[in-house]
């Protein structure tokens, strides 16, 4: 398998995909400023960049890290429109019907092997289904799991690395890895975590910043990537792109100097005034 700078192909896949991301952000970016605002040199330099990306995305065979990546792109384009902005708003109903098909995908016979199909991948996720299944079967303390990055360790690895070929060192779900070293505590957490993220983003969305865009993306990205692989409180680009997708950054806020009885500017023509318009870092 090709792994090219990283030391595994979904290593591989996982760079190309996070670096699509951002190049993507910038392309968008790029696409609605004015026509002259961007020399063609940088325009074809991306262009090229791009192409680079699907290559390395070819090569990688990593269905997870290009079905996430145009999922990315798909939400990056799609919020530079009204329409899917104004439904920012139902973010958490949205949320709990994409749940709520998800679940159906899993309980309706024959629709999630024909989706597989597409994408090239087999019904068990080559294999991950039944390692998923020996995973939940081991004893384990429900509440409290193993303790922080302690399930691989000893006998229980050796007696995974037996049975797979490809030698487990991850549930290759960061949800079920989650449980088995934090258990139910553990991956309460976690969710926790992920709807405080989504709840900071949506206000930065719904206040019109540029860089909650990315941020947005980068959530839905990280929480579908940990599906098939496990990159949640570990050493992982995922994993750090999400912690800072997640930070709720301070913003500076540029304060006018006004005269006795003068308006602050913006007011008259029925626009927020410089005091109340926050910048990014």
């Amino acid at each position: 398998m090709y792994c090219g700078v990283t030391t595994e192909k979904n290593a591989l896949g996982c760079l190309v995909m996070v670096c699509g991301l951002f190049l993507a952000w910038e392309f968008y970016g790029m696409r609605w400023r004015r026509p002259d605002a961007t020399p063609k040199v940088e325009v074809l330099s991306r262009v090229l960049l791009a192409a680079m990306m699907f290559w390395l995305l070819s090569k990688a065979q990593s269905s997870t890290a290009l079905v996430c990546w145009v999922m990315g792109a798909v939400i990056l384009f799609a919020l530079r429109f009204k329409f899917p902005m104004r439904q920012i708003r139902s973010l958490g109903t949205y949320t709990l019907v994409v749940s709520l098909m998800l679940l159906a995908l899993y309980s309706i016979p024959g629709l999630l092997g024909f989706l597989l199909e597409m994408l090239g991948e087999d019904l068990t996720f080559t294999g991950r289904t039944d390692l998923w299944a020996d995973l939940l079967s081991q004893r384990i303390n429900p509440l409290m799991g193993t303790g922080y990055q302690s399930f691989w360790l000893g006998e229980r690895a050796e007696v995974m690395w037996e049975k797979y070929y490809f030698h487990p060192n991850q549930a290759h779900n960061g949800y079920i890895e989650t449980y088995l070293n934090g258990g139910f505590l553990g991956a309460a957490c976690l969710l926790a975590w992920l709807v405080a993220a989504g709840r900071d983003i949506k206000k930065d969305l719904l206040r019109g910043h540029e860089y909650a865009r990315v941020r947005f993306a980068a959530l839905v990205i990280g929480v579908f990537y940990n599906w098939t692989e496990a990159v949640f409180n570990r050493l992982s680009l995922v994993w750090i792109i999400l912690l800072l997708a997640a930070v709720n950054y301070p913003r500076v806020a540029r304060r006018q100097t006004l005269r006795p009885g003068e308006e602050p500017q913006g007011i008259r023509h029925g626009q927020p005034s410089e005091a109340s318009v926050s910048f990014g870092v």
